[in-house]
């Protein structure tokens, strides 16, 4: 049971502190890649140790492992006749269910962010697809502003005005070599994820700023 207690509190260490050490990273002079990199593995992170301390904590003979490292695994109990521990075996099911439980809510939050975003890409794209001219992957919309943006995932594109067309060569390819790195690394993925996270569990500090600091720095 001490390594279950010690994964979870290394759980809750990146959960409330995440947001504080990840804010020295988001300045001018560090790249966004590792920044980016720094936020997602720390969610990541978080849910993977919190899962592995709920096996460790199902386990039926986890304190064979804690003995591994050389931890006791003599907790505070409360002892039945015979040597029992009713109250060691209450927590670890009470413990492991609650992140199960949190697991499950965020695979349902998952499910329903993804459909709604895939419904709203297949309808905003066969919009614009009827509307635009299309031009290798980009949809020209017919507009004087200069504005450019990316629909991610499957049958993306890259949407950009009559305006962005009309700019000198380098600053069009430029905009447009933008949008197409977005799709190419997958930011919109990395948002999603984001957000998932903070609709799932908002309470925990480094889920709830996640999509705000991720949606910068991608």
């Amino acid at each position: 049971m001490t390594l279950a207690l010690g994964l979870l509190v290394a759980t809750v260490v990146i959960g409330v502190a995440g947001p504080l050490y990840l804010r020295a990273a988001v300045k001018p002079s560090v790249r966004p890649g590792l920044a980016l990199a720094g936020w997602v593995s720390s969610i990541a992170l978080m849910a993977v140790l919190a899962l592995v301390a709920a096996a460790v904590l199902l386990a039926p003979r986890a304190y064979v492992v804690d003995g591994l490292i050389g931890m006791s695994h003599a907790c505070v109990n409360v002892a039945r006749p015979g040597g029992g521990m009713v109250g060691e075996h209450v927590a670890r099911a009470a413990g492991a269910a609650a992140i199960f439980g949190a697991a499950g809510w965020g695979a349902v939050v998952a499910a329903r962010l993804s459909w709604r975003r895939r419904r709203w890409q297949r309808r905003h794209l066969a919009l614009l697809r009827a509307v635009c001219r299309r031009e290798r992957s980009v949809l020209w919309v017919d507009e004087d502003t200069p504005v450019a943006y990316s629909v991610g995932g499957r049958g993306g594109a890259v949407v950009a005005t009559r305006g962005v067309a009309l700019l000198g060569p380098r600053e069009r390819d430029a905009i447009l070599a933008h949008e197409r790195a977005h799709m190419r690394g997958r930011h919109h993925l990395l948002v999603l994820v984001a957000d998932i996270a903070a609709e799932a569990l908002p309470f925990v500090p480094l889920c709830r700023r996640a999509p705000a600091a991720i949606r910068v720095l991608v």
